[in-house]
């Protein structure tokens, strides 16, 4: 396999952990992401990549995916409670007192799913984009989609938001691990959405990433999945998706979970 040489390139988490003001160079990753979805949101039938239209049977197996990652994660949650420090505890009981109220929210958006559906990225993170500073330009990496899951899962089309939400929880892992915080993170999605939706060409199939209810569903999905990431391989960044779930739940209006405790 031959790859081009990207010379004065940057791996963007790295430069994201060293940029206190990341807005511009987000909407540019906004813009090269939208070129993206773009670019794979093709007619071509003999390319095997041409776009679907969203039908019953991809959003039952949307919700059934929402909901075996998240059971996964809070499997591995329970059996791992008692080896947590005390503080990781009392968030991890947050958490899962509340998961069942925003699991209804997420599956609620993804039942009412429409559009069109592509092949995307499938692992979307800073770590695979490469940034020039000099020429504000981003190149992205590594079209193999998420690791972690089976060969067959990882070729069907799936919506881009997948893609966009994936980068903003890479933002919110950047934001606590930098120190730039829930203002740098804010800033920075809401830059990287706004390159996102402004890049747009006319008359794309595609969806706007702001205006998008199933972006939060989205997200909700990616956060469980980096739980049980964390809880797996990385047991002291197993705080990140907790605090980012509990805040996820706090804009939620369905009523928590009824037991005080799941552990």
């Amino acid at each position: 396999m031959l790859h081009a040489f990207l010379p004065g390139r940057v791996d963007g988490w790295t430069y994201a952990l060293g940029c206190a003001d990341m807005t511009g160079p987000a909407r540019a990753l906004g813009a090269a992401t939208r070129a993206l979805h773009e670019a794979l949101a093709t007619d071509d039938e003999a390319s095997g990549m041409a776009t679907r239209a969203v039908v019953a049977a991809d959003r039952a197996r949307w919700v059934a995916g929402l909901r075996q990652t998240a059971a996964s994660a809070l499997g591995r949650l329970a059996n791992r409670y008692r080896g947590l420090p005390t503080e990781l505890r009392a968030l991890a009981e947050v958490a899962a007192s509340r998961s069942e109220a925003l699991l209804a929210d997420a599956e609620e958006r993804l039942r009412t799913a429409a559009g069109v559906q592509i092949r995307i990225h499938g692992d979307y993170h800073l770590g695979q984009c490469l940034y020039d500073p000099t020429a504000g330009q981003w190149a992205i990496l590594d079209f193999e989609g998420e690791p972690t899951r089976p060969l067959a899962e990882r070729g069907l089309r799936q919506l881009p938001q997948r893609d966009v939400a994936g980068m903003l929880r890479s933002f919110a892992y950047a934001g606590m691990v930098g120190k730039g915080g829930r203002a740098w993170e804010e800033a920075t999605s809401a830059a990287f959405l706004a390159g996102y939706d402004a890049a747009a060409t006319p008359g794309s199939q595609l969806p706007a990433a702001q205006a998008s209810p199933l972006l939060r569903a989205c997200v909700i999905e990616r956060s469980y999945h980096e739980l049980a990431y964390e809880l797996d391989y990385r047991p002291d960044f197993a705080w990140v998706p907790l605090q980012s779930l509990v805040a996820l739940s706090e804009a939620s209006t369905l009523p928590a979970w009824p037991r005080a405790s799941q552990f």
